[in-house]
């Protein structure tokens, strides 16, 4: 069964019968589907350094002016 699907009963589970059994259940699989989905960005940040460093290209001066700008703002 798919982890939405299955993190989605459980929570309509806990609205009607709000136990602990269910309480820990809907937290153990909220916790899995975190951890679960942590993987995609990461995966994309690892293809962008490959594309920079395959293409000779820095991302110091890039993100050096983001984090500039940022401060800018905040200030």
């Amino acid at each position: 069964m798919n982890l939405e699907k299955r993190l989605k009963e459980c929570k309509n589970k806990c609205d009607e019968y709000p136990t602990a059994d269910n309480l820990s259940n809907l937290e153990i699989l909220q916790a899995e589907y975190d951890r679960h989905y942590e993987y995609i960005p990461q995966g994309t940040i690892i293809k962008s350094r490959v594309n920079w460093y395959e293409q000779g290209q820095k991302s110091n001066k890039y993100f050096l002016t983001l984090e500039m700008t940022k401060r800018k703002r905040v200030a």
